[in-house]
């Protein structure tokens, strides 16, 4: 879901950008 990528991208939280990233990352280790 790149159109979910983005939005974690442009969050403007730090802490919770962090916190959603590691978890795309998590569900798509393939896209590190």
């Amino acid at each position: 879901m790149p159109d979910r990528n983005i939005v974690v991208l442009t969050a403007p939280s730090g802490a919770g950008k962090t916190t959603i990233a590691h978890r795309v990352m998590e569900a798509m280790p393939t896209m590190q």
